[in-house]
């Protein structure tokens, strides 16, 4: 995206992170120990979104001190009561993390373009509910699910398709448990059917 005459500049920080999941939030708090100002560039306004996806309990093990404060935060917000993995509260839960470590998190802005000095990313142009806003930082991470950061740079670049057509449906309690079941006809995708999976 050509921007022509860029916007006024709404934050600056040391560094400048794309993305809103778990990768996003650690990156963060890690950056945030070692002194430096960080600003999260979250498109979804979705924290830790990738906790709806969680499969089964608990989401995640290891003795590394990152993963125990994230977990211990999870449980503090309820997030992993009743067996599965709420992603609401994981959600309260990362936006307490970041709160707690001093990073801004900017929610519903769509990064639009990188502006670049000397081959270096120096701002994003992202547009926001009020206009196209500037972010500018020292050094920028993408910990985006599809290297948007990387796509901003170059416009080229395009994400690689899945290697099948399929669909998941994810059943999140075993109660919820189905055998093979012919869903039919779907628009768009064809005959369906739910199998199983592990």
């Amino acid at each position: 995206m050509i921007i022509t005459s860029p916007p006024a500049t709404l934050c600056t920080a040391e560094v400048g992170i794309i993305g809103g999941g778990f990768a996003a939030v650690a990156a963060a708090r890690h950056l945030r120990a070692q002194g430096l100002s960080v600003i999260l560039l979250d498109r979804q306004a979705a924290v830790c979104w990738e906790a709806g996806w969680t499969m089964a309990l608990p989401p995640g093990d290891g003795d590394d001190a990152a993963w125990t404060q994230v977990a211990t935060a999870l449980a503090a917000e309820g997030a992993l009561a009743g067996g599965h993995l709420s992603g609401a509260a994981a959600e309260v839960a990362g936006m307490a993390l970041l709160e707690g470590c001093g990073a801004l998190h900017l929610g519903y802005l769509a990064p639009l373009a990188a502006e670049c000095v000397d081959g270096r990313i120096v701002a994003v142009i992202a547009a926001a509910r009020s206009g196209q806003v500037r972010i500018a930082a020292d050094r920028w991470l993408d910990a985006s699910e599809d290297g948007e950061l990387a796509r901003l740079v170059d416009t080229g670049l395009v994400p690689d398709p899945p290697p099948t057509s399929r669909i998941a449906i994810c059943l999140q309690r075993a109660a919820w448990s189905v055998g093979p079941l012919d869903l039919g006809d779907l628009p768009g995708v064809g005959r369906a059917r739910l199998q199983p999976g592990y």
